[in-house]
């Protein structure tokens, strides 16, 4: 069983899940991504995005963070987001505890950065997403061939690429998968994520105003975002509801 341990070379910084963790991925063939606002910390924020158009909201777990919040505080937010839109608990090198919290606070993904042991697999049971934090085109070269040689764990319901340091409000570079050698890994992996039944999670640098030309280099099934609709990005300032707002229709209006 492979543990998903890729994104520690570069140090740290589903869709529902059926009984005992298997996998019920949506659909991988989609015309509209769907979106993740990511960072969420406060209710007024919580209120935006049951207006706007998302399907995930990610709490951030790791301490070290800027928008780091408490599972204790998730709690009181949960009880005011509406239903249909999905809890991420966004966690760095989670141990079994921290991922019994998770579980036990009502998340219903959880999102890995960095370690992705055997032990943690074992115990969750709600789909995990993998994000993997991209330093350079070598590293995803690496990513291709590990996805495609090793037997993936059932519960790993989407694989989520991401800039060397998550929330940095940094792409990974773009216009190296604009070429034809670019290209071609992306159409690999994606054959190789579908083939699974894998989702495919864009962040890393997302703006209301890049959105358009990321969904049309690697034609994601959900775009995440996180200081691309902050008030002051990467400041830990909060979000910006016309920036959430702008995001949402500015990717509906290119599919």
């Amino acid at each position: 069983m492979w543990c998903g341990c890729i994104p520690d070379r570069q140090g740290t910084d589903g869709s529902g899940a059926s009984e005992g963790g298997c996998k019920e991925v949506e659909s991988i063939k989609q015309k509209v991504p769907q979106i993740k606002i990511c960072g969420i910390t406060q209710d007024e924020e919580i209120q935006w995005l049951n207006e706007a158009d998302v399907s995930y909201a990610g709490f951030v777990l790791y301490e070290k963070s800027c928008r780091y919040i408490p599972i204790s505080k998730t709690q009181e937010l949960f009880e005011k987001l509406n239903d249909n839109i999905k809890k991420v608990a966004v966690a760095v090198s989670p141990d079994v505890t921290m991922v019994k919290q998770v579980m036990d606070a009502g998340f219903d993904i959880l999102q890995v950065h960095g370690n992705l042991t055997e032990e943690v697999l074992a115990v969750t049971e709600i789909p995990v997403w993998q994000a993997v934090n991209l330093t350079d085109a070598n590293i995803f070269e690496e990513l291709v061939r590990e996805y495609r040689d090793l037997s993936i764990d059932e519960k790993i319901t989407a694989l989520l690429m991401d800039a060397k340091e998550f929330g940095s409000g940094k792409t990974f570079g773009w216009d190296a998968y604009e070429r034809d050698e670019g290209k071609e890994m992306l159409r690999q992996l994606r054959q190789i994520l579908e083939k699974e039944q894998i989702q495919f999670v864009l962040a890393g640098g997302l703006t209301p105003d890049n959105v358009s030309r990321g969904i049309d280099i690697f034609s994601p099934d959900i775009v995440d975002v996180s200081s691309g609709v902050e008030k002051e990005p990467g400041q830990g300032t909060g979000k910006d509801r016309e920036k959430i707002q702008k995001f949402v229709r500015n990717m509906h209006s290119i599919v």
